[in-house]
């Protein structure tokens, strides 16, 4: 009897997990061959136009990214995914952008692997399993950034792999393809994004470290210790060799040398005070992150009374390591979490897992509540989640494609019929995003905003070897499609243009730009 009543209440679990992954999956599928400019569009048509370099041109250390004008190579991370996509891209014929998204896809249902591994060799509940594996793959931030042209769900799942052989170990597994693995994973992670891997790698080395103070094996086995420091380290080496090899490239470019690490710190880390700020705290961690993806309150508040009530130290400590993982993040690379919303792919995944046994505890252990009761609770987390995500990313951005974004698409399609495919372009308006770049299809000088407009037009040459085909003068527009007439001033440029380029006399309004040429 009790066997018959296990295999219905997995049963019940597994058709929940499959409705999750299906509506994953499908949510994803159905934008496949939407436009790539919504939610950081600037930073999907950045990948894709790796990828279409790539294409043109094949694979190159020093790839392009021709929106900063001369030289059009600004390397940032190492371009694995957007390598992948173009391979993908040529060898099935499938269009840029659709087989970006898939790509990404794809790792977003290869994450659920490692993940499952770690659960399994943490010896976590099979029920909490299931719970967790609910909420990872119905909360909002992973469904929607999962089927972008990002290159933030490769990062999660080499980080995620790598994480999996370092609990391998620390649990007694001394076996060398463990050790090979660990250092394989640890180096795709650390060059796909250094901002994913980093706070990965902090958090593990820190509990090796405790366990090398801990445990004596570690001490007696000096040669496999010695074998795991050469895991970590020759990732290390790997990617501070195309951290200075890319930091060395990015300063032959006048415009972007800005992007340099040692010009763009403040950046990447944030101040002390944005690290204490309720900006950070609860607008980021609580309100972004926490109460979308757990049921408004209820993984929260589960997480807490697991905290107060369990007594299994080796499950609470657990959770504490992911809390850390969660944590540590938000408190190394704070400014670019708080800023961009698809940052916080690289650890969301911890809270789910948080909330997933937290859950499970409350519910199970403390409460003592039936298997029907929680299938109905966690049938509420999930439709919680896909509310959220359906009311803040589905329909909004489904609707910004529209308002906000036909000027782009149908202003590349212009450009692409009315210029010289060999000369690069100048635009002005879109603040140095990638957008008109990339759906223009012409290497271009995209100005950041008005204070660069005089060096640039007065002095052309740096920037730029081969005189533009045209210069494309627009308003900018707010996310809502608003046009902002005070942040760009289209006839100052206008006159400074005609002064310096005099040959330059032919000029035409399409929709709200104006393309001045020959």
């Amino acid at each position: 009897m009790d066997n018959f009543k296990n295999i219905k209440k997995n049963t019940f679990y597994f058709s929940l997990l499959a409705i999750t992954f299906i509506f994953f999956s499908g949510f994803n599928i159905v934008a496949l061959n939407d436009p790539i400019l919504v939610q950081h569009g600037f930073r999907q048509t950045h990948n894709a136009l790796v990828s279409y370099y790539f294409i043109q041109n094949g694979f190159s250390f020093a790839y392009e990214i021709p929106n900063w004008g001369e030289p059009w190579s600004v390397p940032h991370e190492f371009p694995i995914y957007q390598w992948i996509v173009a391979q993908f891209s040529t060898f099935f014929d499938m269009p840029l952008t659709f087989t970006g998204r898939l790509v990404s896809l794809i790792y977003g249902l290869l994450v659920a692997i490692p993940v499952f591994n770690i659960l399994k060799i943490l010896k976590i509940n099979q029920e909490a399993i299931y719970i967790c594996f609910i909420l990872i793959f119905s909360a909002p931030v992973f469904i929607y950034w999962s089927g972008t042209f990002m290159i933030e769900t490769s990062a999660l799942f080499y980080s995620i792999c790598f994480i999996y052989y370092a609990i391998k170990i620390i649990l007694g597994n001394r076996d060398s393809l463990s050790l090979i693995l660990l250092g394989f994973f640890l180096t795709l992670a650390l060059l796909q994004k250094i901002t994913t891997a980093f706070p990965a790698l902090v958090v593990v080395s820190i509990i090796f470290l405790i366990y090398l103070l801990k445990d004596k094996r570690f001490i007696k086995e000096y040669k496999f210790t010695i074998k795991l420091a050469i895991s970590f380290f020759i990732p290390c080496i790997i990617f501070l060799a195309w951290f200075l090899f890319s930091e060395e490239v990015k300063k032959l470019n006048p415009t972007m040398n800005i992007l340099t690490f040692e010009n763009s710190i403040l950046w990447y880390f944030g101040s002390l005070q944005l690290r204490i700020s309720d900006s950070l705290w609860l607008s980021n961690v609580f309100e972004r992150n926490i109460i979308p993806s757990s049921g408004i309150f209820i993984g929260f508040i589960s997480f807490l009374f697991f905290l107060i009530k369990n007594k299994n130290t080796k499950l609470k400590n657990i959770i504490l390591v992911s809390l850390a993982f969660f944590l540590v993040p938000f408190l190394i690379h704070t400014k670019v979490h708080n800023v961009h919303k698809y940052y916080q792919v690289a650890n969301f995944i911890y809270w789910s897992i948080i909330s997933g046994v937290s859950i499970h505890f409350f519910l199970r252990e403390y409460l003592k509540v039936n298997t029907k009761k929680i299938l109905l609770l966690i049938f509420i987390l999930f439709i919680s989640n896909y509310a959220f995500y359906l009311h803040k990313y589905f329909f909004h951005i489904k609707s910004q494609i529209q308002e906000h974004n036909n000027r782009t698409l149908l202003l590349g399609e212009y450009i692409q019929s009315t210029t010289d495919s060999d000369a690069p372009i100048i635009i002005f308006g879109y603040n140095g995003s990638s957008v008109l770049t990339f759906y223009s299809q012409r290497k271009a000088l995209s100005v950041r905003n008005d204070s660069e407009v005089i060096k640039v037009l007065n002095n052309i040459d740096k920037y730029l070897t081969k005189a533009p085909s045209a210069f494309i003068l627009c308003p900018i527009m707010s996310s809502k499609g608003k046009v902002l007439p005070d942040e760009h001033n289209i006839e100052a440029t206008k006159k400074l243009i005609r002064a310096n380029f005099s040959e330059y006399n032919n000029s035409k309004l399409f929709l709200d730009c104006e393309v001045i040429s020959k």
